[in-house]
């Protein structure tokens, strides 16, 4: 990744939330940190997938559908944000936390 933007934090994770219909996720954390994403996020842990933004709702074959923002906000609780990276040549940008979790969001036009 080359970095155009670069930031450093040591914040603890809030919480996710979702506006369906926009489909725009927010990702709060303390100090005042937000971040938003009109379109597609995945978040990884030990660089594998555990969620993506187009499964919210989705049942696979789980006894009900997925609440993507309810399973973000378990599988973030207790960590920090340490970095946040936009990357220069596709504008992506990766929100790093402790315990090697990423969220990596991806700007579609």
């Amino acid at each position: 990744m080359t970095s155009a933007l670069s930031f450093t934090t040591n914040s603890l994770f809030e919480n996710t939330t979702v506006d369906k219909g926009s489909d725009s996720w927010n990702f709060s954390f303390a100090h005042n940190i937000y971040v938003s994403a009109s379109g597609f996020w995945r978040l990884l842990k030990k660089n594998k997938i555990v969620f993506v933004s187009l499964d919210n709702e989705h049942q696979f074959a789980l006894p009900k559908p997925l609440d993507l923002s309810h399973e973000v906000n378990k599988e973030l609780a207790g960590k920090c944000l340490t970095r946040i990276e936009v990357d220069k040549n596709i504008t992506a940008r990766t929100l790093t936390l402790t315990n090697e979790c990423e969220i990596q969001i991806f700007i579609a036009s």
